[in-house]
């Protein structure tokens, strides 16, 4: 998607890109059919490309009669949202914050924490002994000087 820059100039509209590639993207118009895909100057369209964008109307009031302001989420394909890709990578969170977002329920604007999978403690080699020092050195000395003198009473 690209704002068209032969529209007319509107101070009260502000359009800003939430999802877009790299500099070094494009976009392919032969992506069917072309392989291996490949830039074509003149052809493709250069990055970095607006995937999604969203823009807003502020408020105003002309011949005296009040505009509400709007909101507008615009993706630039909607295979993201169909049944086999609605659930992979945050799709459904998207288009439902994009829904309440442009019905202005932002008390509903949520991103859900993910579940915990796996474990990684990270630590250097100082931490590591000193952690070894705590939890094992001084506990296991006190429990072999405590062996200890249990055997020495119990002569």
């Amino acid at each position: 998607m690209r704002t068209d820059p032969a529209a007319l100039r509107d101070p009260r509209l502000k359009v800003t890109q939430i999802i877009g590639t790299s500099d070094q993207s494009w976009a392919e118009r032969d992506y069917r059919t072309q392989s291996p895909e490949q830039f074509d100057e003149g052809r493709d369209l250069k990055g970095p490309i607006t995937i999604a964008t969203v823009s807003t109307r502020s408020a105003g009031t002309e011949l005296g009669i009040t505009i509400p302001g709007g909101r507008f989420v615009a993706f630039g394909n909607s295979d993201f949202i169909t049944n086999n890709r609605l659930r992979a990578f945050g799709n459904r969170t998207l288009i439902f914050n994009s829904i309440n977002w442009t019905l202005a329920r932002n008390s509903r604007l949520n991103i859900a924490t993910r579940p915990l999978e796996s474990y990684q403690i990270v630590m250097s080699e100082r931490d590591l002994t000193r952690t070894l020092v705590y939890f094992a050195i001084i506990p296991g000395a006190t429990a072999l000087l405590g062996f200890f003198i249990f055997l020495i009473r119990r002569r």
